[in-house]
């Protein structure tokens, strides 16, 4: 199947961000076009709360349906997890269940015969000696443990040689009563992690490790994060930019053909590049509907300043799951297991499957590093015979709105665009069009940053 014109995008632009920075950009880049941004002040105020917004971008789920774009869409990362967890038990196999089961078998037989061994060389054992010696449970092998463990210390106890039939029989009970115990514990110590883990993400505070947002609430935690220093130096350097240049032309009635960045691309529809322009008195919107009547070609630079690269990993629970909320290894069992009669955690009920949530281009994605910008400046140049209808056009109107399929948009929703400056030469009419400062300061808090895209991952 041929490559898509998306997947050669998200490739060019990796390429273009790797050359930018010095450094590699891993694999599975993605276009993102989420209007709101990136809310880029990680912390802030005198205390230094982390910035819910911040964390609001990380943790959600990208849909990524493998045409090299990924769409943000609200829904909370972690909380989509623990709804999995919610769903999740730990499922014996088959065969594990038959080898419990003759385990146990065992084990019974053998608690009969060490009774039967230790009263027969000690006497009858009663109640008020299990009573003296404190056992718990208060059984007779219980009694017995603690007996040995009190008059023939020591691992393997220090039995006399006389005890030889005794220290057999003992052996063996305690070798499986340390397999069923073990057994037990690999269900126990699974469902406790994941009881621990969905509690902390439903109601995360300081002692289960989650990030402070406020006076009174918290988030849970993700790790890796730069400063508020290392991202604004970099937001800000000038020496950080990169420029992708597109070329538009007329290629028959109704398609372009598109080059970007010197690579030729597959032809779009002509409806794929759609220029809206506001008056700047009457704040009427106008399409400029008659373009590709006056232009034969349109090149467009659109330039990022300041790329910054931001990595967010959700904290990993801890191994005795009182900090923290994200497992890989519970994700991978969950992922690999359910399903399939092997022991382990696996989904149950009908709420998900594993099929629907794990892999590429499945629901449970998220995008682990993060690549933003300022707000982009553009220049287009058209070439054609209207230079004056287009003068008059941009001219006349203070407010922009572009759009260019799955490659860009710039003035919808979140930050606005305007016309920063026309120039006209023979029978070229370039147009300069920038972000509109905001009217008013705004806080910290809510400054963004442009997202460019980002490494999609998916957890399995």
């Amino acid at each position: 199947m041929p490559e898509s014109n998306t997947r050669k995008i998200a490739k060019a632009i990796r390429s273009q961000i790797s050359t930018v920075l010095g450094a590699e950009i891993a694999p599975g880049f993605v276009v993102v076009r989420d209007p709101a941004g990136f809310a880029y002040s990680i912390q802030y105020g005198a205390s230094a709360f982390w910035n819910p917004n911040t964390l609001a971008s990380v943790d959600q789920l990208c849909k990524c349906p493998g045409d090299g774009t990924g769409q943000l869409t609200g829904v909370s990362f972690s909380g989509t997890f623990a709804d999995i967890l919610t769903s999740t038990d730990y499922v014996t196999s088959t065969a594990d269940k038959a080898a419990e089961e003759q385990r146990v078998t065992a084990f019974n037989a053998a608690s009969t015969n060490l009774v039967t061994q230790f009263e027969a060389d000690f006497g009858a054992i009663t109640s008020a000696e299990i009573q003296a010696m404190g056992s718990v449970p208060p059984t007779k092998t219980q009694y017995i443990a603690d007996y040995v463990a009190k008059h023939f210390p020591g691992s393997p106890p220090s039995f006399p040689v006389s005890m030889a039939a005794f220290s057999g029989i003992y052996a063996n009970w305690v070798s499986l009563s340390e397999e069923i115990t073990r057994t037990n514990s690999l269900r126990a110590d699974a469902l406790a992690e994941i009881k621990a883990a969905e509690a902390h993400i439903r109601q995360p505070d300081a002692q289960n490790g989650a990030l402070q947002t406020s006076t009174s609430t918290w988030a849970t935690a993700y790790e890796g994060l730069p400063d508020n220093g290392t991202i604004e130096a970099q937001l800000s350097s000038k020496s950080r930019t990169m420029t992708v240049s597109v070329v538009l032309e007329k290629a028959g009635q109704n398609n372009l053909a598109l080059t970007l960045d010197h690579q030729v691309l597959n032809a779009i529809p002509m409806s794929d590049l759609k220029i809206t322009l506001t008056q700047e008195t009457t704040g009427q919107e106008a399409r400029l509907d008659q373009l590709w009547a006056t232009a034969t070609k349109v090149e467009m630079d659109i330039e990022y300043e300041g790329l910054t690269v931001v990595d967010a990993a959700p904290r990993e629970i801890s191994a005795n799951a009182k900090l923290g909320w994200y497992s890989a290894d519970v994700v991978h069992q969950i992922a690999s297991k359910s399903g399939s009669d092997v022991t382990g955690l696996q989904l149950v009920g009908s709420t998900y499957s594993a099929a629907e949530l794990f892999g590429p281009g499945k629901r449970f994605a998220r995008i682990k590093t993060f690549v933003i910008s300022q707000d982009p400046t553009f220049t287009m140049s058209f070439h054609g015979t209207g230079q004056a209808l287009l003068m008059t056009e941009f001219s006349g109107h203070v407010g922009a709105r572009v759009e260019l399929g799955q490659i860009a948009s710039f003035g919808g929703a979140g930050t606005k665009y305007a016309v920063r400056g026309t120039d006209q030469s023979k029978d070229v009419v370039t147009v300069e069009i920038a972000p509109t400062p905001p009217a008013v300061t705004v806080p910290p808090i809510d400054r963004r940053a442009h997202i460019i895209g980002g490494v999609a991952e998916f957890p399995s």
